[in-house]
């Protein structure tokens, strides 16, 4: 349990024997364990197609759409640790709402994403816009990125900054990822296409103002979900490396991906992230050492 939790519970809560500390939903870590596996199972599948060319038909299609889903869910059990059933429901909803709405406002608007264009046999487009399966990409990725920046931020939480330093590395973890993500959909899965110039500057064939409107589209999903993903009641939980976990295997599965297409600035990109986000999010956890009191277990 985070000391810094501890000052908000009432002394005898903390006195309270373990077993009755519970988490808000009990079979969080049953629904992680299952969920997160399944996502596995299809990120697998869904590289493995995308490396032999059928990264948008097929078994590509249905496999790409399972990993962005069970990643998806992944994350929501692990918010389950410390967040209660109707916050995870209207996290699931307001998220997926809010990165289907902006990413539709991106495209039709004609400024950002005009020159983007979905490969037909990605999936179904809602509204004939976006494929269904981009909103829960984008909801594993921010989820993912805002917790893991949590995770890293624990030292820092009597911060008066805290809340803004918190937007600020969510939003630079997902652009981490997005730098290896928008190469590899276009480059090597095949998921959609940049109608640019080729003498336009870019970044390995994606224009540089993919990167800022996708960063407004993480804003935008934080701030409507930010709400939802505060507990108004602390109460003692074991800590969990869970969101780390995701993160960092859409991190694995896009940087395997573009090893093997050679695309060597996007891996580099990737591993520095990887390597900085689990050397900061160590230094955080040895800074805060779990306390030795029985209630720290779930």
């Amino acid at each position: 349990m985070d000391p810094l939790d501890a000052q908000r519970i009432a002394p005898e809560a903390l006195r309270l024997p373990a077993r009755q500390a519970t988490a808000p939903l009990p079979q969080a870590q049953l629904c992680f364990r299952i969920a997160f596996a399944a996502s596995i199972v299809s990120g697998v599948v869904c590289l493995s197609a995308a490396l032999a060319g059928h990264g948008s038909s097929g078994v590509g299609r249905w496999s790409a759409g399972a990993f962005f889903v069970f990643s998806s869910f992944a994350i929501l059990c692990c918010l389950g640790h410390r967040l209660p059933p109707q916050n995870l429901c209207a996290v699931l909803l307001v998220s997926w709402a809010s990165a289907s709405l902006g990413l539709m406002l991106a495209v039709k608007s004609h400024v950002f994403l005009d020159a983007v264009t979905y490969a037909d046999g990605f999936g179904p487009r809602m509204l004939g816009i976006v494929p269904w399966q981009l909103p829960f990409l984008w909801l594993a990725l921010v989820l993912s990125s805002r917790e893991t920046a949590r995770l890293i931020l624990r030292p820092y939480r009597r911060d008066p900054h805290y809340g803004y330093w918190l937007v600020g590395l969510a939003a630079v973890l997902v652009l981490g990822v997005d730098l290896v993500l928008q190469p590899f959909a276009v480059r090597v899965a095949g998921w959609w296409r940049f109608e640019t110039s080729p003498e336009a500057s870019s970044w390995l064939g994606v224009p540089w103002v993919v990167f800022p409107t996708n960063i407004a589209l993480t804003l935008l999903v934080l701030l409507f979900a930010g709400p939802w993903l505060i507990a108004k009641r602390a109460i003692p939980t074991a800590r969990n490396l869970c969101p780390l976990m995701v993160w960092l295997f859409l991190n694995l599965c896009l940087l395997i991906g573009s090893s093997v297409a050679g695309l060597w600035l996007a891996m580099a990109a990737s591993l520095a992230g990887m390597a900085a986000a689990v050397f900061f999010a160590r230094r955080a956890r040895t800074a805060f050492p779990t306390m030795p009191d029985e209630t720290a277990r779930t």
